[in-house]
């Protein structure tokens, strides 16, 4: 009898065990999900997450979830038991974003060197069962892409690590900060190595005035001029709340006037000598601190060349074009997905451009600046005149040194890199575009289409596509519904599945590469570097990267469904010693 009392006394001790390491894990889970967007303030750490649990053990509606009722002691929790459920949450982020990808039929791959680690970034794009494309992030690997042979380093060990199929790889996507760019020639001839359909695509999520600043930078005259705007922005900086100091200086001209780095452009495009003539007087003026004056001479000496003033008239007057553009690509590259109309977008800018390659152009500007600036030479180091002769052979002068070497440098460089681009999406055009007018191609046009797709694509899809694409236009008639984006017919065919099985095949080869946008959780660049920077004094490998992941992969976390990991570990608490 008190065999039996006593085993029953043992079961339902292990029971409330059970229950208070479940609620427990319950609550931590809970407070991860409701951590809102990343910032600073709220990027998921143990010490964040300690504290936040703790303070909620406190709180009325915790108590009786949490009430041992006196049958044990109710344990203090350390570090080290938060850092073990913070290791499991991950783990089954991780185990959830594989069982994913093996769904996933075709995916590629961005990859990011980390600046001052000798690490890399790895997110993986792919589309899930509801036709949707993802982005996430995938995992943090301790080599550096900075050439060819690491990158494609990288993602051998990515493909085996995650047992990703090569046949499933379409292709290698890239921000506009990454160094793919540098090796692109040689990394597309070790990606076919991998799979020969696989492709290098610029990421679509970059901004097209970024593409533009990038491809200008390239020029040392380019990058000088952006470096310039960065330290006359941040000079003006320092005076936002002294600007009654200094505004007697700028003819009235009021802070707003400078208080974003394209503000400060613009103004110094109209008001080139009034800025010019501010920072003499400040560089001078002893009433200023030392450090001050000197970095207004220094500014000074950046703004007051003829070369400065002609990029940013140059500059000026296509941004706008650009501007403009650019709101038309992010359209058609997030919501109205369609590669004809992005590819008419890049053509149209370089046709635009070719209008400021010309002589009589660039002598505008020239006229103009001059008239401006009242600087009469160009400020260019690279010019030598022998003495013994006055025009030697060969001889260019300043002029045409600017023309040549940094004018229409930064317009070839500029054309160069959106050819790049409309080059690919023409490629995806050509592929894939008959999707966005399905509901009213021709029957002749559709037969065109399948014909050249099936020519490449023979290995992955057969003839019954077309019998599909005839479903398809079929089946948007009769419920009278136009489709008239790849997106659309992407999220339309799943409910329908089992009779479009090749079409499901091409629209996740089209959606999987990163030449449209998708929704993104944190897998921005700038985000990584905010929880880096913000997980730098953890020594722990596995807690490092059980925290990168779960503050990389929030929205995933969120839709988890935690009960089996709950279980196994208030089962595994329950039985140890308390």
């Amino acid at each position: 009898m008190d065999r039996g009392r006593k085993k029953r006394k043992t079961v339902d001790l292990i029971k409330l065990k059970h229950e208070y390491w479940a609620n427990v894990f319950t609550g931590v889970i809970d407070i991860l999900r409701n951590t809102e967007k990343l910032n600073d303030d709220n990027i998921i750490t143990i010490k964040n997450v300690a504290d936040k649990h703790k303070s909620r053990l406190l709180i009325a509606r915790y108590s009786k979830s949490l009430d041992t009722h006196g049958k044990f002691p109710t344990p203090i929790l350390l570090s080290g038991l938060y850092e073990r459920l913070i290791s499991l949450i991950a783990n089954d982020v991780i185990t959830q974003t594989k069982k994913e990808l093996e769904n996933a039929m075709y995916f590629s791959m961005s990859i990011d060197s980390v600046p001052d680690t000798d690490e890399s970034a790895i997110y993986i794009r792919y589309v899930d069962d509801k036709g949707i494309p993802k982005k996430r992030f995938l995992d943090i690997i301790n080599i550096r892409g900075d050439d060819c042979l690491q990158l494609i380093n990288i993602l051998h060990v990515t493909l085996d690590k995650y047992n990703l199929s090569h046949s499933g790889f379409m292709g290698l996507s890239y921000n506009i900060n990454s160094n793919i760019p540098k090796h692109r020639a040689s990394l597309k001839s070790s990606l076919k190595s991998i799979n020969k359909f696989a492709e290098i695509v610029p990421c679509s999520s970059d901004p097209l005035s970024l593409v533009v600043i990038k491809a200008v930078s390239s020029c040392n005259e380019g990058s000088v001029f952006f470096t310039t705007i960065d330290e006359l922005f941040n000079f003006f900086l320092f005076f936002q709340n002294q600007w009654d100091d200094v505004k007697f200086l700028f003819k009235d001209l009021s802070y707003d006037k400078f208080s974003s780095k394209n503000k400060t452009r613009q103004c110094l495009n109209k008001n080139w000598s009034t800025i010019v003539y501010a920072l003499f007087h400040i560089s001078k003026n002893i009433s200023f601190s030392y450090t001050i004056r000197l970095n207004a001479f220094l500014v000074l000496q950046k703004v007051k060349r003829l070369e400065t003033c002609i990029i940013t008239m140059f500059w000026e007057e296509i941004i706008g074009k650009i501007k403009e553009l650019e709101k038309n690509l992010q359209k058609y590259v997030s919501t109205e997905i369609n590669f004809l109309k992005i590819f008419e977008i890049y053509q149209s800018l370089i046709s635009y451009l070719n209008d400021f390659r010309t002589n009589e152009k660039f002598m505008d500007y020239k006229t103009c600046a001059f008239e401006k600036s009242n600087i009469l030479h160009f400020n260019n180091s690279f010019h030598t005149e022998k003495p013994q002769m006055r025009f030697p052979v060969g001889y260019v002068d300043e002029t045409d040194q600017f023309k040549i070497n940094t004018y229409f440098y930064m317009i070839d460089e500029i054309q160069a890199e959106l050819q790049y681009r409309k080059d690919i999406y023409w490629d995806l055009t050509s592929k894939f575009n008959f999707l966005n007018n399905i509901s009213t191609i021709t029957d002749a046009e559709l037969y065109l289409a399948l014909e050249h797709l099936l020519c490449i694509y023979l290995e992955y899809i057969d003839y019954h596509i077309s019998i599909e694409c005839d479903q398809l236009k079929n089946n948007s008639n009769n419920i009278k519904r136009t489709l008239t984006s790849i997106r659309e017919v992407s999220t339309f065919i799943p409910s329908n599945k089992i009779f479009f099985e090749q079409l499901s095949k091409v629209i996740k080869m089209a959606l999987c590469i990163s030449a449209t946008n998708c929704k993104v959780e944190h897998s921005t660049f700038s985000v990584l570097e905010k929880v880096i920077t913000s997980l730098k004094p953890i020594t722990s490998e596995d807690t490092y990267n059980s925290l990168l992941i779960i503050n990389m992969n929030h929205e995933l976390l969120k839709n988890l469904d935690f009960k089996n990991v709950i279980k196994d570990f208030a089962g595994s608490q329950s039985t140890e010693s308390l």
